[in-house]
Parts: C-alpha cells; sequence; structure tokens
C-alpha cells in the first residue's frame, strides 16, 4: 500500500534536499563555535540552498554587441543605440539625424 506523501515525483538529475543530512547540536551541548567553523557550515547551507548560474562577463558583453550589431545592420533612419565605452564613465550614443542626413 502506498502513503499518501509517498507520490512525489523524483528527478534523478537533482540531488533530493530531505536526504542531505544536516547536524544540529542538543541545546543542553551547544558550544561556542569559532569563526572557521561557522564560515564551513554556512558554504555547505548556501551550497545546499542557493543555487546561482554563472555567467561570465564576456558573454554578457557579446550579447550586447550582438544587438547593436543588429541594430546597425537595420534601417539606419532608425537608429538610437546607446552602448558602455568605459562604464560607468564614458558612454557612445549612436543615432540618426534627419536634419543633417547622416548618423551621428
Amino acid at each position: 500500500m502506498e502513503s499518501k506523501g509517498a507520490s512525489a515525483t523524483v528527478n534523478p538529475t537533482m540531488p533530493d534536499r530531505s536526504l542531505v543530512a544536516i547536524t544540529r547540536a542538543k541545546i543542553s551541548e551547544a558550544k561556542p563555535k569559532d569563526r572557521a567553523t561557522l564560515l564551513k557550515e554556512a558554504a555547505k547551507l548556501e551550497k545546499l540552498l542557493i543555487r546561482k548560474q554563472f555567467v561570465p562577463e564576456k558573454v554578457l558583453i557579446q550579447g550586447e554587441l550582438g544587438y547593436m550589431r543588429q541594430k546597425l545592420l537595420s534601417d539606419r533612419r532608425k537608429i538610437n543605440v546607446t552602448y558602455p565605452v568605459n562604464p560607468p564613465f564614458a558612454f557612445v550614443r549612436v543615432f540618426f539625424d534627419s536634419n543633417e542626413g547622416e548618423l551621428q
């Protein structure tokens, strides 16, 4: 017979978080922990609970450059793009000036 809580689906690629053992101290046996031990335990908990997706900066910049290249290849009269040269200090704005008939 199957219990009511056992009908959950299991993903074979992800470890079951309920199976991971977290050591807990009893209140009567608790001793003050040093900084290194606390940092190790915090790192274990972060690794268990927080999933960060790492995207390299190079990939982000390539995406921005691809967007700017796509805009430049489209109708040149509709261009109005601002992109970073040396953020946060220098930016370049490219737009079409209809009065002068050229890109600025």
